[in-house]
């Protein structure tokens, strides 16, 4: 803003974001636009999720090395409940052969690697793990918790705001965190759903 480098107007998908850059740039002109890519999100149904079965959601970001560091941290938790089935999905910037290339533990036996569109897995998943994506937001909006990756060369990119669902210390960095992120989460399995309180205007 100090450098002249910002547009007049700038336009976003939530009022959430926009106190948040008001907060920082008050003389900003911060107005409310559409957010098409996620209008999905008011179609998807969580009425009927499986007691019998809970499925985690690993959602693995661009950056290898950050896919390489979940897959392992999860790979190294003994304990995981018999009714958890960990889903894994790779970043759409790759194919299947691509990735599995690149991060051989994706097809390791612990995981089950699923095709099946967002759309689809938002509507089952009890939990989502991932680094860096927008899909974090979006299953937060749901009433999903989410367990976000935390960035060891720099900063962590959290979208959700920790009064959302009251998702709050939802960043891990060490198997023992996310041991208990994922205990204390499916334990509970009563967020609501946000989408027009936090998130996307319709």
């Amino acid at each position: 803003l100090e450098n002249g480098s910002l547009p007049d107007q700038l336009f976003v998908i939530s009022k959430q974001y926009k106190d948040i850059i008001l907060e920082n740039c008050p003389g900003l002109d911060v107005r409310l636009a559409s957010a098409f890519r996620f209008s999905y999100l008011y179609d998807i149904k969580r009425n009927n999720l499986n007691n019998d079965k809970i499925f985690i959601l690993i959602a693995l970001p661009m950056n290898i090395n950050d896919s390489i560091e979940i897959l392992n941290l999860f790979l190294s938790i003994t304990n995981i409940n018999k009714k958890i089935e960990i889903l894994v999905k790779h970043h759409p910037g790759y194919s299947k052969a691509e990735f599995s290339k690149k991060v051989p533990e994706f097809l390791n036996d612990t995981f089950n690697v699923t095709s099946d569109s967002m759309e689809l897995l938002l509507e089952k998943i009890s939990l989502l793990v991932s680094s860096a994506s927008s899909v974090t937001a979006e299953a937060a909006c749901l009433g999903i918790p989410v367990a976000i990756y935390g960035n060891r060369q720099g900063v962590t990119l959290n979208p959700i705001s920790n009064k959302n669902n009251k998702l709050n210390n939802n960043i891990f960095y060490s198997k023992e965190q996310l041991e208990i992120f994922i205990n204390n989460s499916i334990s509970k399995r009563n967020y609501k759903t946000s989408i027009k309180k936090s998130f996307f205007v319709d």
